[in-house]
């Protein structure tokens, strides 16, 4: 909306300054001339003004579609060619049609905020996506479908969201484990896609997908190995971006912990939809805010605590109701290796870059494997529940829709600006300003000297009048001519034909 009322103003704004000079230019008088006045100059400067306005917009329109399509072009290269590049494409003008028509805005890509999305392989991030619950304009179908190479995530997965665009990276690229010289140098080249096309604020944030079996289930060493590897990850955005962005931890498979899903699976869709996890409360994003995890982790579990009588109100199979008791239990079994990793990996001393930790949270978004019992093993045989059941994978979605659409999306703002960039930007706009007042102020200087030029001009043609009065006072009073001799007024109308802006001077 606002371009179009630029575009009206600049159209308003062009005629008001044709109409200025070709009906006032001929006004204009400096000295004895007018500048302005031939047709043909008058003509040209108005051309050239409609000229320089259609370069200006077009150059702008230029711009506009070549970022456009570079970023159309580099997502679509953006994974390993393949025999189906034909069919990718079709997808991506497919997915920018339809984000083209629900924006309304030629700059849409640059309209909404990105996120990028990394983690180890295995993590969940794809399924965390798929059922987040959130609307994502390629799902013709009714299912969530990303613009993704053959087989999965192969490089990265393009998920545009209608408030948002959520890249799904590969997990490789997280580990760089399965060939390091290769994933690194993809990892690198993505990062520097994103930093061409989107060069002042190439993301908006970065949701850091960690599953809870492999919180549970890897020893210290391993544990470490892969908070050096994301640790490495995070430095190399900042590092190439240029930028100061927030990290949102997502615990994924939370169902793996025993009982989860007999505590929270009476659940209606309204409240598997909310957030379960902490935010942290501060305004200043340069904060380490890493030493409040164990005081929010506690206040979760606190809040389980004080939900369990509800809970074991509503459940009748005793079983389930063990299950149920136990759960905040096992929650708590996570603590430490929470708070571990957490500190390890956003200790500012040790991540030699000041990243900034906005929040860690807990989700489900399918239920596959078997729940993993770390505290009430030996009590569960003891009533028949010796081995966990096996889950489907085909269950519900837990605490993800609000924690993206409420949480994430909405503090697009959180992230800061490449300082470089940035003042590239500042530069050219105040060169354009600068610019646009040198040329303000050189109109009101001409104007000015114009003005003075006339007063002066006034000035000595009255002083001149006043001469030629005193001089030729006895020829204007007489009335009648008794003297012909030629030579008496001669002297007279030659003071007139020399007056300034008289006959002989204009």
């Amino acid at each position: 909306m606002m371009r179009w009322v630029l575009r009206l103003f600049s159209l308003l704004a062009l005629a008001g300054f044709s109409a200025a000079v070709w009906y006032a230019g001929p006004l204009i008088r400096y000295a004895d001339t007018r500048p302005l006045g031939p047709v043909w100059l008058r003509t040209t400067i108005i051309g050239v003004a409609v000229a320089l306005l259609a370069i200006f917009y077009g150059i702008r329109f230029w711009q506009a579609r070549k970022a456009q399509k570079a970023i159309e072009t580099g997502i679509v290269r953006s994974g390993d060619r393949n025999d189906d590049s034909g069919v990718l494409e079709a997808r991506m003008s497919e997915a920018i049609a339809t984000l083209k028509q629900s924006s309304g805005r030629r700059n849409f890509l640059y309209e909404i905020p990105w996120y990028i999305i990394i983690g180890p392989p295995g993590a969940g991030k794809t399924t965390a996506l798929v059922n987040s619950g959130l609307k994502f304009p390629l799902a013709g179908s009714g299912n969530a479908q990303p613009l993704a190479g053959v087989g999965g995530t192969r490089s990265c997965d393009w998920w545009f969201t209608e408030d948002a665009v959520l890249i799904d990276t590969a997990g490789r690229y997280t580990t760089q484990d399965s060939d390091a010289e290769r994933d690194k140098a993809s990892w690198l080249g993505f990062l520097g896609l994103l930093k061409k096309y989107r060069t002042g604020q190439p993301i908006n944030g970065v949701i850091l997908a960690i599953s809870v079996a492999d919180l549970i289930g890897f020893d210290d060493q391993q544990l470490d190995a892969h908070v050096t590897e994301i640790r490495s990850r995070l430095r190399e955005l900042h590092e190439t971006l240029k930028i100061q962005f927030p990290v949102y931890l997502l615990f994924t498979k939370a169902d793996l912990v025993a009982g989860f899903m007999d505590y929270f699976g009476d659940l209606d869709e309204a409240r598997r939809r909310k957030v379960w996890g902490a935010t942290f409360q501060t305004t200043d994003r340069n904060r380490n805010m890493v030493g409040e995890t164990s005081a929010e982790f506690d206040a979760l579990a606190r809040q389980l605590a004080d939900e369990i009588a509800d809970r074991l109100q509503d459940e009748a199979d005793p079983v389930a109701r063990i299950a149920i008791f136990g759960f905040p239990a096992q929650f708590v079994a996570l603590r430490t290796r929470v708070v571990r990793f957490v500190t390890s990996l956003f200790d500012a001393s040790r991540a030699q870059v000041n990243v900034s930790l906005r929040g860690f949270y807990f989700s489900s978004g399918t239920q596959e494997g078997t729940p993993i019992d770390q505290v009430l093993g030996a009590i569960g045989r003891n009533f028949g529940s010796a081995s966990q059941a096996h889950l489907s994978g085909t269950g519900k979605s837990f605490f993800l829709h609000d924690l993206l659409a409420k949480v994430i999306f909405p503090e697009a703002g959180w992230v800061s600006f490449d300082r470089t960039a940035e003042r590239r930007a500042r530069l050219a706009r105040f060169g354009s300003l600068a610019a646009i007042a040198l040329a303000a102020f050189a109109s009101l200087g001409v104007l000015g000297l114009s003005y003075f030029a006339n007063e002066s001009l006034i000035g000595s043609t009255r002083q001149a009048m006043a001469q030629y009065r005193d001089g030729a006072d006895s020829l204007l009073r007489s009335t009648t001519v008794t003297d012909v001799d030629l030579e008496n007024v001669i002297g007279p109308l030659d003071q007139l034909r020399n007056l300034p802006a008289g006959y002989e001077t204009a």
